[in-house]
């Protein structure tokens, strides 16, 4: 999962043709908090310290799994995978996949786990 994070870090500050960082900062430093089981009341304890006006949403369910997250504001949201755990609570899934929504550019980032094997220097995909 570090490698994962990285690769995350390198590819949001690549910009689009407006000059803008293709995942805002305040978006790209919570990320990182938001860790597998989270509900999602924890997951908007974290995002309200950087979008005070942050609110809840579920996205659609199937079974036992679907997606939680927060809009953030009027631009941005976001959703990440969750499932039902054990105790019938919705949480955040391990290696989840996010997306990331950009409303004023109609833009939607994905990002996906990727755990390659071995040292991650030596076998990375990019040098």
């Amino acid at each position: 999962m570090k490698h994962s994070i990285l690769a995350l870090f390198c590819f949001a500050s690549l910009a689009f043709a407006e000059e803008e960082p293709l995942l805002p900062a305040p978006i790209n430093a919570l990320l990182p908090k938001i860790k597998a089981g989270m509900t999602s009341d924890e997951i908007k304890a974290v995002v309200v310290k950087s979008y005070a006006k942050a609110e809840n949403r579920v996205g659609p369910w199937s079974g036992g799994t679907g997606s939680l997250g927060c809009r953030l504001d009027d631009r941005f949201s976001f959703t990440i995978a969750a499932h039902t755990n054990s105790e019938g609570k919705q949480v955040v899934s391990k290696d989840a996949r996010i997306y990331i929504y950009d409303w004023q550019h109609n833009r939607r980032l994905e990002i996906v786990p990727y755990q390659w094997e071995g040292d991650g220097e030596a076998t990375s995909p990019v040098k």
